[in-house]
């Protein structure tokens, strides 16, 4: 719904819970960057590197996670199995 969508941050998962069949609430888990990431990508872009982000997260999170430790949007890759990663890496 509206209401549950709106409680949850960006780039968090929304889970509903149940009691007995019974909805009891919801649940938003969100996973933090670390602390260092975004002087990290910074860096890299100082040095002239491009930064990427290769996620098996869905899009939504990808996004969020991206925006937060400055990482280009259009460098965000999202829903990508290990091969998908490996691929992208291997082609850089």
């Amino acid at each position: 719904s509206l209401t549950a969508k709106t409680s949850c941050t960006a780039g968090a998962t929304l889970c509903f819970v149940a009691i007995d069949g019974c909805y009891a609430g919801l649940i938003c888990a969100q996973d933090a960057p670390r602390p260092e990431a975004g002087e990290a990508v910074t860096r890299l872009e100082t040095l002239g590197c491009s930064a990427a982000m290769l996620t098996g997260d869905g899009r939504g999170v990808a996004k969020a996670v991206g925006a937060a430790v400055g990482v280009r949007p259009s460098h965000v890759h999202a829903s990508l199995l290990p091969r998908d990663k490996l691929d992208l890496v291997s082609w850089a």
